[in-house]
């Protein structure tokens, strides 16, 4: 599934971007998000259903983990808000300017980087 319909929309010059993780757990990413710093992202795939997972550091402790659907036309957006993106580069990009609603949490950086 992922390569035959996914890795166009994420590959950058041939190569994953830094804030890509591939597969990864709930758990494993919240220890992986656990000693960042606020608004510090990753996106992984899904290890229980076939999509991605937008997670980040949202407090001290906490994570949000959100699932992001992919429409008919190929855009992509956060499961409970109505705005698509092109891609999910132009999506972790408007997240970092424009917050996460309800919480009003903006991304910052790819833990990664």
């Amino acid at each position: 599934w992922f390569i035959d319909t996914q890795a166009s929309h994420i590959l950058q010059d041939g190569h994953f971007p830094d804030w890509f993780q591939g597969f990864a757990t709930r758990k494993d990413t919240d220890d992986l998000l656990k000693d960042k710093s606020l608004g510090c992202f990753l996106l992984r795939l899904s290890d229980k259903t076939i999509g991605y997972i937008l997670s980040y550091k949202r407090g001290r402790d906490r994570c949000r983990h959100f699932v992001i659907t992919q429409n008919t036309r190929g855009q992509f957006t956060m499961r409970g808000d109505c705005r698509t993106h092109n891609s999910l580069t132009e999506l972790i990009q408007f997240h970092k300017f424009s917050p996460i609603q309800p919480f009003r949490e903006y991304l910052t950086s790819s833990c990664f980087q």
